[in-house]
């Protein structure tokens, strides 16, 4: 049959002998099914070989099987369709891809033959120069395996009701299969070998789409590439892993299984649809999967990371979300829980199955909380994030939570060399956390200190509140080159600004010119020594200390004030390390100017009081046989306020 030009139809409801259609100029289209030009058909009176030769420029190319309700199996080619009823009964092999999925069971008969009869022809349906190709599956289960298409026809194939697979094992033009809108899941393997093992993504060279109805599977299956291959996943594309340049679309997917190769392969996983599940399988190879682009509110879908047995990184990028968030980590899985006051995140969660050697987690610029249970096969690595004006070191409290209570000798080791970092390390085989830009940890340090008020050999003992046990100890010979000490006054606070409390520590009385040291929260090295009442040196007096903010600045500072009745104002000294333990503000005399009092002093958190950050300090006065406590605020001009009804005596 040879058309002419214009636009002619072709019809072919049944043929029993070799046929050739040659179209002519312009867009024909070609017909092929037992209603043709309906639908509503099949091909089961295709019982011979079918050529359909189009001129190359607009013809289409229809095949209706719509209508076949037994299950049947296809196959296409670049050239050819066969199957769907057309051809003699055969076997074939897949795997299976769960319960209740699609695939068949390996090398079973068709559930039915191909054709009418034994007398029946071989059907077949060679193509050439079509720039459309439609092909309408039955509805009975069906297997359609696609082995190439032209590299200049959009080809397009869509399914019947039924649990249908599809083995896409190679595409040199669009490729696009549409599932039908019914409750039993389709399955679509895009692999070179699929649906057997060992398969590769690099016969996927022209654009693949996937438009599911909402309950089917995608599975791309690269487990038997040996280069070295990256990916990239969004919510609705994967490119890379050896595909051509336009990879493959999907929508209305309810799971999605990828499997790397077998060799170090790179996966950008940039955002994830709610409605999908994803599984990534690692495979052989050093692996590192990727997720997020700085905001893992993109990662809407849940996703599972299978290691494999090589050494396997997940890095996740949360840096550029900038809100506060609290982050839970464990041996199987990092999701995040609401922040107070703050609506819930669309981060789904990810799992990983134990046997990932190195999870990095980048928290946001804000202020972050991670709880981190430690794990026997996976290493941590915590970034809790720089401000967003770069200051260093690091200052808007990231805190560190460790659940300990399956760990043994615990050991923790600063590097003074970046801001807020170190490692975490343990002694019954759990992996190290290793962390940076960290300015708090759970195992606050708790102080323990002679404060008899009698001459005594006193030793300030620093012990973890968490665990119980003892970090350092200083005698007080160490301090102040003598044992016989009236008692010390001690507390913690970071003054060093490596994220970790020091200890700082004031003679209770009986040391002439008194000075306050601070020894490193770590080590208990001595750091530094003050003497902030240097202009009265013959006093004999002790000294209160506290640590905090008081000007806002972002940096802890130091507060004393006269321990017993002298008289002496309370003064603050800087932790800026431009300025550090300079003296910011004026004197602050709580009960009057020149009046001989006995001073202890707290710096309450900035949220407070609420004043640009300015922590608030509580006096507490033994004066003239009176006690009282009294609240003040140290402005930006450098003076001093009382909180306004905040005195009262106990």
């Amino acid at each position: 049959v040879n058309t002419s030009a214009g636009s002619d139809t072709v019809n072919i409801r049944t043929i029993a002998a070799a046929t050739t259609v040659n179209t002519g100029a312009d867009a024909d289209t070609v017909n092929v099914g037992s209603l043709a030009p309906a639908t509503g058909g099949n091909v089961n009176g295709i019982g011979a070989v079918l050529t359909v030769n189009g001129d190359g420029e607009a013809d289409s190319l229809n095949v209706d099987d719509t209508a076949d309700t037994l299950g049947n199996t296809g196959s296409l080619t670049a050239t050819r369709i066969s199957g769907l009823g057309m051809t003699q009964p055969v076997t074939y092999s897949t795997d299976v891809y769960g319960p209740g999925r699609s695939a068949v069971s390996s090398s079973l008969p068709l559930a039915r033959p191909f054709g009418r009869g034994p007398t029946r022809g071989e059907g077949v349906i060679h193509y050439s120069q079509i720039a459309n190709l439609t092909i309408g599956l039955g509805s009975g289960d069906e297997t359609f395996t696609v082995r190439d298409t032209q590299a200049d026809t959009t080809t397009t194939i869509t399914a019947g009701y039924g649990a249908n697979s599809f083995f896409v094992r190679g595409t040199s033009g669009t490729t696009i299969i549409k599932t039908a809108s019914d409750d039993l899941t389709d399955t679509i393997v895009l692999g070179s070998r699929s649906p057997g093992p060992g398969s590769m993504l690099n016969r996927i060279r022209g654009a693949v789409e996937v438009v599911g109805s909402g309950i089917d599977d995608v599975v791309v299956d690269d487990s038997g590439d040996r280069n070295t291959r990256a990916g990239t996943l969004t919510a609705s594309s994967l490119l890379g892993l050896g595909m051509g340049p336009s990879g493959l679309t999907y929508s209305g997917i309810s799971r999605f299984d990828i499997s790397l190769g077998a060799v170090n392969d790179f996966l950008h996983i940039m955002e994830t649809h709610q409605r999908t599940a994803y599984t990534v399988a690692a495979n052989a190879g050093d692996d590192t999967i990727t997720l997020g682009t700085g905001d893992i509110d993109t990662l809407m879908g849940h996703v599972v990371v299978s290691g494999g047995e090589d050494l396997d990184r997940i890095t996740v990028n949360d840096a550029g979300n900038g809100k506060d968030a609290n982050y839970r980590l464990t041996p199987t899985a990092l999701t995040t829980t609401p922040v107070p006051g703050a609506q819930a995140r669309a981060f789904a969660g990810i799992r990983y199955d134990g046997t990932t050697e190195t999870l990095s987690l980048a928290g946001t610029d804000a202020a972050n909380t991670f709880s981190v249970l430690p794990s026997n096969t996976t290493r941590y690595e915590i970034n809790g994030g720089l401000p967003s004006t770069g200051t260093v070191p690091p200052r808007l409290g990231d805190v560190l939570f460790l659940d300990l209570e399956a760990t043994a000798d615990q050991f923790l080791t600063m590097l003074p060399e970046v801001p807020g970092s170190g490692v975490w390390q343990f002694g019954n085989g759990m992996k190290p956390v290793a962390f940076e830009s960290i300015e708090q940890f759970n195992d606050y340090l708790v102080p323990v200190f002679s404060d008899s008020g009698i001459s005594s050999k006193a030793t300030v003992k620093v012990f973890d509140a968490l665990s119980g046990w003892l970090k350092f100890e200083i005698p007080a010979e160490q301090i102040y080159g003598t044992t016989t000490v009236y008692g010390v006054n001690a507390t913690m606070g970071d003054l060093t600004g490596d994220g970790v409390t020091d200890l700082v520590v004031g003679p209770s009385r009986g040391i002439f010119n008194p000075s306050v040291h601070i020894f490193d929260g770590t080590t208990g090295q001595f750091v530094q020594e003050l003497h902030p009442y240097a202009d009265s040196q013959n006093s004999l007096d002790g000294i209160s200390v506290a640590v905090g903010d008081i000007d806002g600045d972002g940096w802890n500072d130091l507060v004393v004030a006269p321990a017993s009745d002298v008289a002496q104002p309370i003064r603050v000294f800087s932790g800026d390390p431009s300025r550090y333990l300079t003296r910011i503000g004026a004197d602050l005399w709580p009960v009057g100017e020149g009046a001989a009092a006995g001073l202890s002093v707290l710096v309450m958190d900035e949220f407070v009081n609420g004043a640009a950050h300015r922590g608030q300090l509580v006096v507490g006065a033994d004066f003239g046989g009176t006690s009282s406590i009294q609240s003040f605020r140290l402005d930006v001009d450098g003076q001093w306020s009382a909180v306004p009804g905040s005195r009262f005596q106990p």
